[in-house]
């Protein structure tokens, strides 16, 4: 079985202080982890490879651009996003109680 490290046991692991960890994050070839929950995830395994070298199984992750647009009430949500939103509680689609759109800016006739 894999072990999972967090962000402290993972910046031992790769002989780093954690903040240099969380700023090499950031960086477009960052070592193997994940966010989960607001807390950053390390497998093991892929830290090894990393350090050796090697090529690490990428889960790609979508861009904030495209999240953005996955949760925006003015498109229709992905199954999956839907099916989150739902699990939380929220509404899957947009509602317009009155039937109209608000406006901030005034109408002239």
């Amino acid at each position: 079985m894999s072990e999972n490290l967090l962000l402290k046991e993972a910046a031992l692991h790769l002989r780093m202080h954690p903040v240099t960890l969380t700023r090499l994050m950031g960086k477009k070839n960052h070592p193997p982890g994940r966010k989960v929950g607001g807390r950053w995830k390390f497998n093991k395994q892929a830290l090894d490879a990393y350090l050796a070298g090697e090529k690490w199984q990428d889960v790609p992750t979508p861009s904030l651009p495209e999240v953005k647009k996955a949760t925006s009430t003015s498109v229709t949500p992905t199954p999956t996003v839907s099916a989150y939103l739902e699990a939380l509680g929220l509404p899957t689609a947009p509602s317009l109680s009155s039937g109209r759109r608000s406006s901030t800016r005034k109408r002239t006739a």
